[in-house]
């Protein structure tokens, strides 16, 4: 809560001259070259419903013990550029990361047409589980647009569970908060419909191959090919698509319950949000303020430029909220390690505010660890 001391700040987000507006920065961030692993083994987990979910590992160096999952965007997957920037970074630590494909995104066409949602929270929980089983003692999450959402959803769900599943914190940044408007933004807004054709098209293109294969089940859930290849807007096409697969009431049902914010009061362990405000696939006015937080721990941190998952920023020449994300939960990861070695064990580690700094490595030996480390909600949002 705001009562605890400050142990986390964000650092200023400085955007590279060159990319002076939010479409450049949503674009720029895809071209940046940056060396990242390649995954060194992939699993399959099966789940409950009779299908499965392909993960990326890499495997930990220095910290094998410590987990972070990492959970893409909209019709990316775990080879996509940010996942595996982020998961370089993350393993540059010593961590373990495991980089879930959300169902359909692996290249191998799932069983069941049952697949991802913008608050689909199973598979990823499943994955918690399995890094739990497979001796992760901390788990970290990740997650970015659509996985953002993913994310946050699935940490207020779980609630003092996730403490009980060995989750310590998480991320997530450029969250599409209030769903329905956002998706009425890329409908509407002359500078977003380059973003909903692209998010549409590669959605035809999936959904036009998956028919190839699972025929039978596309006719027995009365879907039909060409109404769904002819929709003109993400809204039309989970009307026809998403909803009927999910049972769901038509599409501001569907974006009603899936979206992640009514969940974030109900988070237990210390999480960042990381917004633009000028991303052009949200819609500004439906980002989360305190008050909808209450007491969790949860800091929202809000730029005023970055664009969607771009934040290109100019003193570190590639991704602030890949940054970011690796200082946050180091951060935290290192309270804990002062909290364990001082034997004194809390209920929960949270974190808040810290001191900044200039690379996720610098972290502060000299604070006093209080018995629980607690994560307060920072400065608000609104004002970087």
């Amino acid at each position: 809560g705001d009562e605890v001391g400050t142990y986390f700040k964000p650092r200023r987000f400085e955007p590279a001259w060159w990319a002076w507006n939010a479409h450049i920065q949503t674009l720029a961030s895809y071209f940046i070259s940056t060396k990242a692993h390649a995954r060194e083994r992939r699993v399959r987990l099966n789940t409950p419903d009779g299908d499965f979910i392909d993960v990326d590992v890499v495997d930990g160096t220095t910290r094998r013990d410590t987990a972070v999952l990492v959970c893409h965007g909209l019709e990316s997957s775990a080879a996509g550029s940010l996942p595996r920037r982020l998961a370089a970074k993350f393993n540059r630590s010593g961590w373990t990361v495991y980089s879930i494909n959300l169902r359909g995104c692996s290249g191998v066409v799932n069983k069941h047409l049952r697949a991802l949602h913008l608050g689909f929270t199973d598979d990823l929980r499943l994955l918690v589980e399995y890094a739990k089983r497979n001796g992760a003692k901390r788990i970290y999450i990740a997650g970015y647009s659509l996985g953002g959402n993913i994310t946050l959803k699935l940490l207020g769900e779980l609630q003092e569970k996730a403490i009980e599943l060995g989750v310590h914190g998480g991320v997530a940044f450029s969250v599409p908060f209030g769903a329905y408007e956002s998706a009425h933004k890329l409908q509407n807004s002359s500078s977003s419909w380059i973003y909903m054709n692209a998010f549409l098209l590669a959605l035809k293109k999936k959904v036009a191959f998956v028919y190839s294969k699972l025929t039978p089940q596309f006719k027995e859930k009365g879907l039909n090919l060409l109404t769904l290849l002819t929709a003109t807007s993400i809204i039309e096409f989970d009307e026809q698509y998403t909803c009927k697969l999910f049972n769901f009431d038509g599409a501001k049902d569907y974006y009603t319950k899936a979206d992640s914010k009514p969940y974030l009061s109900k988070v237990k362990v210390p999480v960042l949000v990381i917004n633009a405000r000028d991303d052009p696939v949200v819609e500004e006015r439906t980002l989360p303020t305190p008050k909808d937080l209450g007491d969790a721990p949860v800091l929202l941190h809000y730029t005023d430029t970055g664009g969607h998952c771009g934040f290109v920023d100019a003193r570190l020449g590639s991704s602030y909220i890949i940054h970011e994300a690796c200082r946050f939960i180091a951060r935290i990861d290192s309270l804990a390690d002062e909290v364990e070695s001082s034997s004194t064990i809390p209920s929960a580690v949270v974190a808040s505010k810290s001191p900044d700094h200039t690379t996720a490595d610098e972290i502060e030996s000299s604070l006093t660890v209080p018995s629980a480390v607690v994560a307060s909600k920072g400065p608000d949002p609104r004002s970087e």
